[in-house]
């Protein structure tokens, strides 16, 4: 199905106050109001009575997979790869009828290694499967890990797949942390609506000029102080 897009998560929840959620829920949003359908893939403790606005349109599949462990260590059970020969299973099967798959942050993490094994194993066999995969750091790709054959896997580009960075200062960085050439790193940059995450929903400046004075003064100080220096600072700064 052409219009179907996978986006590949471990969510167990939407928290806004996660950034990497409100980056899906854009992503979302740019898909379905295009009439694309999407499989948004999460953890299986995820709780669809959360899910509000976007997040429920009709388009938007909800499709869970089995709980593997995790380690911001690295640290992989000794029944690791039965963890990954389930989940490879479960993905293979829900990935069936897609041809593009977006993956957030499953070569980054080591929390998510065994995501990253299990994708790789669907990687090799599903030619006509194209991974993006969204990195929201420059940092390298996670290797290490208590098991030196995953980390040698690990080690090895992922098939198939391009790198999606939002902005081209890093390009390089990226590439060769997670073995791409150049012209494999995709330039796409945010679209988060900064106003609308501070605030909740737009705010109408053409009426800023009849405000008063007080007035004035509480609005730039609601807008400017998330998203710049205090005076205090910046004069401490200057001191350097």
């Amino acid at each position: 199905k052409d219009n179907q897009v996978a986006i590949l998560t471990t969510f167990y929840n939407i928290d806004p106050s996660y950034s990497l959620v409100r980056v899906v829920e854009d992503q979302v949003k740019m898909f379905v109001l295009h009439n694309y359908k999407i499989k948004l893939l999460v953890d299986k403790g995820f709780n669809e009575q959360e899910l509000h606005g976007i997040w429920k349109h009709p388009n938007v599949t909800i499709c869970k997979f089995r709980d593997v462990s995790r380690s911001n260590e690295g640290i992989l059970p000794v029944n690791y790869m039965d963890q990954v020969n389930g989940l490879y299973e479960e993905l293979k099967e829900i990935l069936k009828d897609v041809k593009i798959v977006i993956a957030h942050d499953v070569i980054l993490q080591p929390a998510h290694i065994i995501h990253n094994l299990a994708s790789r194993r669907l990687a090799h066999e599903r030619f006509d499967l194209k991974w993006l995969h969204w990195c929201h750091s420059a940092s390298a790709q996670q290797v290490r890990c208590s098991d030196e054959a995953a980390s040698e896997i690990m080690k090895e580009k992922f098939p198939h797949s391009v790198a999606c960075y939002p902005n081209a200062w890093d390009r390089k960085r990226v590439a060769q942390s997670y073995g791409y050439e150049m012209d494999e790193v995709k330039v796409v940059y945010h679209p988060s609506d900064i106003e609308e995450i501070l605030f909740g929903k737009k705010i109408d400046f053409s009426e800023y000029t009849s405000l008063s004075e007080e007035d004035k003064n509480k609005l730039d100080k609601e807008i400017n102080y998330p998203i710049q220096l205090s005076r205090d600072l910046v004069n401490e700064f200057a001191l350097l």
